[in-house]
């Protein structure tokens, strides 16, 4: 949902202009994407990926919260915007890796695309489902709105993946 909201956010409430507000959403991108690599690193040598996607997407949730109470005051906007950041790089590239551990003693290459092709239909219908339902609610009713009901799919997804931790 913070994909859809973020541009029209920045735009629309805080007033950047659309180059300010695409450079934001440009190095929130990069932060989400760059620190894979360092967030990759840690769990490869230190942690398991499982810790580290759980983590992940608890400073997620918790940057989602910190967004909705950017109603109040704006800087809680700019703080949000870099928890969701570090929290999406710490998910993001340790998701899939979980996902390959979850087939690591198959020795059949099918179940392990099977698997992945699961996994990516899911992301997607999120993420469209995240996008629409966050961008209208925000639109309607109120940013903080957007970002709270982000926040609470956050919140849905981690007691799913708190409740079948031992699946995986």
């Amino acid at each position: 949902g913070m994909r859809a909201l973020l541009v029209l956010y920045l735009v629309s409430e805080l007033k950047f202009t659309d180059s300010h507000a695409y450079s934001t959403y440009s190095l929130f991108m990069a932060v989400g994407y760059s620190g894979c690599v360092v967030f990759g690193y840690i769990a490869d040598r230190f942690l398991n990926p499982r810790y580290m996607v759980f983590f992940g997407g608890i400073v997620m949730l918790i940057g989602h919260t910190v967004m909705s109470f950017s109603v109040f005051d704006k800087e809680f906007a700019f703080a949000g915007i870099g928890l969701i950041a570090l929290g999406t790089s710490t998910f993001k590239g340790n998701v899939t890796n979980l996902l390959g551990m979850c087939y690591q003693n198959s020795n059949l290459l099918s179940q392990k695309d099977r698997g992945f092709t699961i996994f990516y239909i899911a992301v997607n219908c999120g993420s469209f489902l995240a996008s629409v339902t966050c961008g209208s609610i925000g639109m309607k009713f109120g940013w903080h709105y957007g970002f709270g009901l982000a926040g609470i799919g956050m919140g849905v997804g981690l007691l799913a993946f708190w409740k079948y931790r031992d699946i995986i």
